[in-house]
């Protein structure tokens, strides 16, 4: 249509010329409007190319992506699968140091898993194929629960949470799954830049009708600046987590705040996510 459009200026162009010019600038306006026709067919030829190169890039996309799904992330629960089965001592006794390596086998393997469902997952935010489920719940006991899950991780580097909640009603509306993804995310990292032994601080409340949550290390690391939401970013899984957690605040209608401080950042959600 916009071809089209562009033709018809270039026709009405040439018409108005034609007509104020005398004979001898007819050779002129022939080669006015040769020119034209050729720089309208090279803006045609390179749209359509432009509209290719889109084409494929996208397929290239869609084909990494089910790469991912099915000839990366398929074999991958296989093998958590065959872990499993290896520590609960199903193929013969284990010793502890067996027993050990192969735990630590399979955390791995489960944390290489969840990064290649993140990177899916990111995708399908980016492409519009990712429906929230929204309902309300407490987001209180959605922090309390990521601290619990978070705990075999925290230990083994003595590392301690405090949760102050600011009001006693922190009833939201929003797809809890993704809302605690995205804590569980957000506070392993912080675990994983902490030093020995220190203390992370998670504060929670209503401010200005939003809920505003925050997250505070004792560390003076810059663990939560704006690299770490840049898919460019080259910290093995960092990008990937942080960036996921981006995309499903944003989807929310929400947005991180405060990304520039050392060892803090906040993060404000609407309380009816739709």
């Amino acid at each position: 249509m916009k071809e089209m459009k562009d033709l018809a200026s270039l026709i009405v162009y040439c018409y108005v010329f034609m007509i104020s010019v005398n004979e001898n600038n007819f050779i002129l306006l022939i080669l006015v409007v040769v020119l034209g026709f050729i720089l309208f067919d090279s803006k045609l030829k390179i749209r359509n190319f432009a509209k290719v190169q889109k084409e494929q890039l996208k397929k290239q996309r869609e084909f990494f992506i089910n790469s991912l799904r099915h000839d990366l992330r398929i074999p991958v629960i296989a093998q958590i699968r065959i872990l499993e089965l290896i520590n609960k001592e199903s193929f013969g006794k284990l010793s502890s140091e067996q027993k050990e390596i192969f735990s630590q086998f399979e955390d791995s393997t489960k944390s290489l898993l969840n990064l290649i469902s993140l990177m899916i997952n990111t995708y399908n935010i980016e492409n519009q194929n990712y429906k929230l489920i929204c309902r309300k719940f407490n987001l209180s006991e959605v922090i309390i629960s990521s601290f619990s899950d978070l705990q075999e991780q925290a230990k083994e580097k003595n590392i301690t949470f405090e949760y102050k909640n600011m009001n006693n009603n922190l009833n939201i509306t929003a797809d809890k799954d993704e809302i605690k993804k995205v804590l569980i995310n957000i506070l392993s990292s912080a675990i994983s830049n902490s030093s020995y032994g220190e203390n992370i601080s998670v504060t929670a409340g209503l401010d200005n009708g939003k809920i505003k949550l925050s997250v505070t290390g004792e560390n003076e690391k810059n663990i939560y600046s704006n690299p770490y939401f840049n898919t460019l970013y080259t910290s093995i899984g960092q990008n990937i987590r942080m960036c996921f957690c981006k995309k499903i605040v944003e989807t929310h209608k929400g947005r991180f705040l405060n990304l520039g401080m050392k060892n803090s950042f906040s993060l404000e959600l609407p309380v009816i996510c739709v």
